[in-house]
């Protein structure tokens, strides 16, 4: 099921369809790849490259996003879930960075485990939010969900090549 912007695709549109189809989030990869004008479409290794960079950027948006958390966070408990989500998101954002070299250096399997452990350690932050009051902002919950769904691709991807 192809969103409505999915329309304005260039004629690499067979290549993105055939590669997105074959990851869990088919939208997110649609929208990590259309999302920048500078891409390497031009096959699946520039796809899973531009994947791995959407993780990234989406990580340190989560992250920024707990900064601001905690400089408002008055209760306790809070603002202890909020650092360690920090350091679980840090220690997602580290390995995004080091499946980005292991890409470069053409180690396509460690490049997938290095995003394994992204969700491993994002899935340790979300398992600390879900026993936290108050609960964290739907748009929080969005970029946490958009985050994962962006790792997944880049997986998924990585294993096409």
């Amino acid at each position: 099921m192809a969103a409505p912007y999915l329309q304005n695709v260039s004629g690499d549109a067979a290549l993105i369809t055939k590669v997105c189809s074959r990851t869990p989030q088919f939208d997110y990869c649609y929208v990590c790849i259309q999302g920048d004008a500078t891409r390497d479409k031009e096959d699946v290794k520039g796809l899973a490259r531009q994947s791995i960079t959407c993780s990234g950027i989406q990580t340190l948006y989560v992250y920024n996003d707990f900064d601001n958390l905690l400089k408002n966070a008055t209760d306790p408990t809070f603002k202890k879930t909020c650092i360690l989500c920090k350091e679980f998101i840090l220690g997602a954002l580290y390995n995004v960075g080091e499946a980005r070299q292991s890409f470069r250096d053409g180690d396509y399997k460690d490049a997938s485990i290095r995003l394994e452990v992204s969700i491993a350690n994002y899935n340790r932050c979300d398992e600390a939010i879900k026993k936290v009051c108050p609960p964290i902002s739907q748009e929080l919950r969005m970029n946490l969900d958009k985050v994962k769904g962006f790792y997944e691709v880049a997986i998924a991807i990585l294993f096409q090549i």
